[in-house]
């Protein structure tokens, strides 16, 4: 809301055995325009941040089982379409955190979520 667009819905899953391509093709058909009202308010770069951080968000519970290759080919399309960095995304887009400091997947996958946030807060 403080971005001015309307707030996203969760996407209806209809099998639980297609949950992930229910959920990314319900996010790139972006029925709610919610990507394309940040894309047209702000710059196309809010959109693709806009998708990139649902995906990623959308990953963490998978990625602190350690099996964070759900949505890679998302997290890397979004990821170079926002211009955020490939180091901070690469981690969860190849499926593994084996080069990210943390004693386990959870420490590893929240010091990448840090990492990302700390981006795209800062622009750093």
């Amino acid at each position: 809301m403080a971005l001015g667009v309307p707030p996203p819905e969760l996407a209806v899953i209809r099998h639980m055995a297609e949950a992930v391509g229910e959920f990314t093709d319900s996010l790139e058909q972006d029925r709610q325009c919610t990507a394309a009202r940040l894309a047209s308010r702000y710059t196309p770069a809010h959109g693709h941040i806009y998708k990139f951080g649902t995906v990623v968000g959308s990953s963490v519970p998978y990625c602190v089982q350690a099996q964070c290759t759900a949505y890679a080919t998302q997290i890397r399309r979004y990821g170079q379409a926002a211009g955020v960095p490939e180091h901070l995304w690469r981690p969860m887009a190849q499926g593994s955190l084996a080069g990210v400091p943390g004693a386990n997947a959870r420490e590893k996958t929240f010091r990448v979520v840090a990492d990302l946030d700390e981006h795209i807060r800062t622009g750093r």
